[in-house]
């Protein structure tokens, strides 16, 4: 790796940290604390008030951190992560264009997410930066994975977990989990709509 992974401390950026540092909390010995890892520190964007997390944050990696006039003065040595939420301090990066933004969010669904999608890709032109990732581009390789199991998968953990009862929700196919629990013991219960469900 050229330079390190820096974490912004705003949105979701900084409940990725907590959620780093809750991990290295439940399993110690299998997952290090965030902050004894040398290539990973916090973006300190300028902000006038920061919120009280956000103070508590930065104190807690006061250390750790990496100024906007850093990133600008050696560009190729970062990798920043930021969520859609954090594109105006983009402006603070004035100066380093030729690099690359990856874009690893989903398709837009609608059309409020469709105005999501264009705001990156008139910021990256704003800032004279790549966009690689653009889930609309045709000749564009996907970068967005979604984290979520696959059918059989799913399967597998039920069978293996083995509950009393499945009541399979947020699917357009609830109906698919007869076969897959055909002989296991686990009751299927399909919901349907406006009719009340008991749970023994």
């Amino acid at each position: 790796m050229v330079g390190g992974i820096f974490w912004h401390e705003r949105a979701s950026i900084g409940k990725d940290i907590y959620l780093l540092r809750a991990i290295a909390l439940a399993d110690p010995a299998a997952f290090p604390d965030p902050l004894t890892l040398p290539d990973l520190k916090l973006y300190a964007d300028p902000k006038a008030a920061p919120r009280p997390w956000e103070r508590v944050l930065r104190k807690e990696w006061a250390t750790s951190t990496v100024q906007p006039a850093a990133v600008c003065a050696t560009p190729g040595d970062y990798i920043l992560a930021w969520s859609l939420w954090d594109l105006n301090d983009l402006l603070d990066l004035e100066g380093t264009e030729g690099g690359i933004y990856l874009y690893s969010n989903s398709r837009a669904y609608d059309d409020e997410q469709a105005a999501d999608l264009e705001r990156p890709r008139q910021w990256v032109k704003h800032m004279g930066l790549t966009l690689f990732g653009d889930p609309d581009d045709p000749d564009a390789v996907p970068l967005h994975a979604s984290g979520h199991a696959a059918g059989p998968e799913l399967a597998d953990l039920v069978r293996t977990v083995s509950p009393r009862m499945l009541i399979p929700v947020h699917t357009e196919h609830p109906d698919w989990w007869q076969a897959q629990l055909a002989g296991t013991g686990v009751h299927l219960s399909l919901p349907e709509f406006g009719s009340p469900m008991h749970v023994p």
